[in-house]
């Protein structure tokens, strides 16, 4: 293994650019100039890659087929769609399956491509993102190397997103923020802060994040932060390019739920069902609303602050009624309160601790799809709701 490969694989981008630019310095060839720009691509710096790219065009001409991967994902950063297309029937299938996903929302021929991939880790981190997108369940890829181990943060952060576990994906994302900044991977730090920007509903930093990825040349991210500077702004999102179906497809939904009446999901599209799980969790955060949520484990939310029940017993009380309907309550009251010998009555009890939320929504059909129902609620209580709303149990 190279000294460039050996420091791209281990994270240390910064280094691996160096020390691309000094071989390239000192031997002007295919091989060392493919290694700066693997570089660049996984560090993000579009700007550069495409002044190499033009100094390439002068000094040697015309471009080799080994240099297709790396241009597709050029022109994938920086939504150059006329160039995509033309080398699409080209690409290898993890770049066809990334490109329909990402760039067109073509979830059919994602599936399709993602097939082909011959690379197990691969294969399932495309998987793993087609799932998420779709609200879907799919293991989690097994990385090889410290470069794939931030691949799956990356795409473990936006299942827990997806599934409306926010709290946990605050506390990745400090995690791996932290450790890309060290490591030079600056695509990766602005992606993750700008989920951040948007959870804590701060639209200066997707402003300075926005620009940021305009310097860079991240065109794609750069859209997508726009998307997210309008939401938190209140003002109606204006649709993109329509050959960008991903970008079209993000500001309809968002635009969708940036609406105080709109406050149940709803999905609009069955294949983009993870996508609007997450615009319709990031509604309720931007609007303080209240909801229940089934997601991992039971909670009643307001924006993205749990709210504590004078009695947790009365957060199971609420949990069977707004699911399930008073009469399955009360033949499992029971359950809910087993030191009892009145359980019935000790359900009507506890009704007045949640008179106030009995009208709020709920994440039910996001937690069931994804398949997060309660499932990290061990005790007995949660049994009759998984029997009943799982059909595996």
């Amino acid at each position: 293994m190279s000294s460039v490969q050996n420091l791209i694989d281990h994270m240390r981008i910064n280094e691996a650019v160096e020390e691309a630019k000094r071989r390239l310095s000192e031997d002007f060839n295919e091989e060392n100039f493919l290694r700066l720009l693997s570089s660049l691509l996984i560090m993000g710096d579009m700007r550069t890659l495409k002044r190499y790219i033009n100094l390439w065009k002068e000094l040697k001409g015309k471009f080799t087929d080994r240099f297709t991967s790396y241009l597709a994902l050029y022109y994938y950063h920086t939504l150059n769609i006329k160039k995509l297309r033309e080398l699409f029937p080209k690409l290898h299938p993890v770049s066809k399956s990334l490109v329909s996903l990402n760039v067109w929302a073509n979830v059919r021929d994602a599936i399709k491509y993602a097939h082909d991939i011959e690379d197990e880790f691969a294969r399932d981190r495309i998987f793993y993102q087609i799932a998420t997108l779709m609200g879907k369940p799919y293991p989690e890829p097994r990385p090889r190397s410290e470069y794939e181990e931030v691949i799956v943060s990356w795409t473990r952060v936006q299942r827990l997103l997806y599934t409306g576990r926010i709290d946990r994906a605050l506390e990745e994302l400090v995690k791996v923020v932290e450790d890309a900044v060290e490591r030079g991977t600056m695509q990766v730090v602005l992606s993750f802060k700008l989920n951040e920007a948007l959870i804590k509903g701060r639209i200066s930093d997707v402003k300075i994040i926005r620009m940021a990825l305009s310097n860079l040349g991240l065109r794609r991210l750069q859209k997508i932060a726009e998307t997210y500077e309008r939401f938190l702004g209140n003002r109606s999102l204006k649709f993109e390019d329509e050959e960008i179906s991903y970008l079209n497809w993000l500001n309809r939904i968002s635009n969708y739920y940036d609406n105080a009446v709109n406050r149940r999901f709803n999905s609009l599209n069955e294949n983009l069902f993870g996508l609007e799980a997450f615009w319709w969790y990031m509604a309720n955060i931007k609007f303080g609303r209240v909801y229940l949520s089934f997601s991992g484990r039971l909670r009643l939310m307001k924006g993205v602050k749990e709210i504590k029940l004078p009695r947790r017993k009365a957060l199971m009380v609420l949990a069977y009624y707004k699911i399930a309907g008073e009469n399955f309550l009360k033949e499992n009251a029971h359950l809910l309160f087993p030191e009892s010998s009145a359980p019935k009555r000790r359900v009507v009890e506890y009704m007045r601790y949640i008179k106030e939320y009995l009208q709020v929504p709920t994440d039910l059909a996001i937690a069931l799809r994804s398949k997060t129902f309660l499932e990290e609620e061990r005790e007995s209580w949660s049994l009759p709701l998984k029997r009943r709303f799982l059909k595996e149990l």
